[in-house]
């Protein structure tokens, strides 16, 4: 059996580690430079400077955290529900990364979510819609918002996304992932069906019928979304019943 040993669990602590080292050197820098400026600034005459350090701050640590999040909840649903040899190439490519990670030009924001392979996205992936099928929605989204980062451009990551956070009762982020969707594939209904069920929760039926008219508009034309007819026309007797 190849469940977590001590060794993958140092391989995998290796991986986050380095990802924290990278964000605490880097606000390190950012503060340095904040305090550069500011004293630049006072000595000018040119009056406090503005948040972008903070910000660019901010912005590193929810990459972090969201890496962090989402591989730990990964791993765990690795560990539920994977098969030994799904567990075996798993562990393996973490181990691999965290070799590579020793590189001294290795950055972390850019070419980590280039770092893991086909296979692993695919894992991660499958992980991810298990966790969905399961009801643990929580770790959904944390791998769902993990390959987000990983795969940003990826249409069913973002349909995932939004699921979760629709089950979870997080409707407002549902409405941003499926919006995010929806400038990858707007030429795909599904986001649209969802919009429309979410804008129900929101009590917004003129919304609702209006994404809705749009996943139909985009159902009819073109074959390859025929299937998804049932689940518009599930929603549209939602909409005339007035409950969700």
């Amino acid at each position: 059996m190849y469940y977590i040993n001590n060794e993958n669990e140092h391989n995998m602590t290796n991986v986050l580690s380095f990802v924290k080292n990278q964000y605490i050197q880097q606000k390190q820098t950012e503060e340095q430079d904040r305090h550069a400026l500011v004293n630049s600034t006072l000595l000018q005459g040119k009056g406090p400077i503005g948040s972008s350090a903070k910000s660019y701050e901010a912005e590193w640590e929810a990459f972090c955290n969201t890496v962090e999040t989402g591989i730990f909840c990964f791993l765990s649903e690795v560990e539920s529900s994977g098969t030994e040899e799904e567990k075996f190439a798993i562990y393996k490519e973490i181990e691999m990364l965290s070799w590579r990670l020793g590189a001294a030009s290795f950055d972390a924001r850019t070419e980590l979510p280039n770092s893991f392979s086909h296979q692993m996205l695919n894992a991660i992936y499958s992980c991810a819609k298990k966790a969905v099928a399961s009801g643990s929605t929580s770790n959904a989204i944390a791998i769902f918002r993990l390959l987000t980062l990983l795969i940003p451009n990826y249409f069913d990551t973002w349909i995932g996304l939004g699921i979760s956070c629709q089950l979870a009762g997080d409707v407002p982020e549902a409405l941003a992932a499926y919006e995010r969707a929806k400038n990858l594939r707007p030429d795909h209904p599904l986001h649209a069906i969802y919009t429309a069920e979410c804008l129900l929760r929101l009590n917004d039926r003129m919304n609702a019928q209006a994404a809705l008219n749009e996943a139909l508009q985009l159902i009819n034309q073109s074959d390859t979304f025929k299937h998804l007819l049932a689940e518009a026309h599930r929603v549209q007797s939602i909409i005339q019943m007035g409950n969700l």
